[in-house]
Order: C-alpha cells, then structure tokens, then sequence
C-alpha cells in the first residue's frame, strides 16, 4: 500500500483506541470492587450469558496472533532469544 496507507492507519486506530480507552476507563470506575477483571463487567453489565462469548473471543484472536507472529515473523524480544 505504500506510504498513503500510514494516515489511514493512524486514523483507524485513533478512531478505535480511545472510545476503547473511554469504555474501559467507565468499566473499571463503575465497577472498582469487583475482582474478575472484564470477565464480571460484562456479566454484571449485560448478562451471565455474553462473558463467554467474550472469552471465547479474546482467547481465539491471542492464540491467532501468536500462531501467526511465529510462523511469518521472527520475534525481537528477549524470551525468544534466550530459547534459542
């Protein structure tokens, strides 16, 4: 895409990051006694039914990116290096 891609990205992550900074923020405000993290926000806040689905979610995408960081990129950090 070249170098007229680099303002799209910025704007599409502004436009994403910081309602996800607010949102977070609220969460963490409205809910400061609760021990289960994003796990007993969202099941206080829209039901027991949606935190797996969430879950399930976020576990699915963390294990996509690392499959996928492993297999086209070799990694600069530290832990990686001492493997080796």
């Amino acid at each position: 895409m070249g170098y007229g891609a680099i303002p799209w990205y910025l704007i599409s992550g502004l436009t994403f990051f910081i309602p996800f900074a607010f949102m977070l923020a609220e969460f963490g405000s409205a809910f400061q006694k609760e021990k289960g993290g994003i796990y007993s926000w969202m099941s206080k806040s829209v039901g027991p039914k949606y935190p797996w689905q969430l879950l399930i979610l976020l576990l699915r995408n963390y294990h996509f990116c690392w499959l996928f960081l492993l297999q086209f990129g070799r990694p600069k950090f530290w832990p990686y290096q001492i493997i080796q």
